[in-house]
């Protein structure tokens, strides 16, 4: 059972995580391009998933105490990286 609320946790945050934050930042920024920034930051949820239990060793969990904030810290990462990508190239 745990494994399926961990499963459906992950596939209702890939559906509204990248959602909420490609439109919040569409509004803010005065951008139109919500699909092409909702596409990166959906493939780059993903990404800061698998990523996260590779790179929350020890060494990180002495400075990061929650794996959640470590989590949060790299897909904030991946959304600079979007909206550099978007902006210049």
């Amino acid at each position: 059972m745990e494994r399926v609320k961990k499963i459906i946790y992950f596939l209702i945050g890939l559906a509204i995580i990248p959602a909420i934050i490609a439109y919040s930042t569409a509004f803010v920024l005065k951008i139109d391009i919500v699909e092409r920034l909702y596409n990166g930051l959906f493939f780059d949820y993903m990404l800061a998933y698998i990523l996260t239990p590779l790179l929350y060793k020890p060494r990180v969990q002495k400075y990061i105490s929650s794996k959640y904030i470590f989590f949060a810290l790299i897909f904030f990462l991946f959304w600079l990286w979007e909206m550099f990508r978007i902006t210049f190239i």
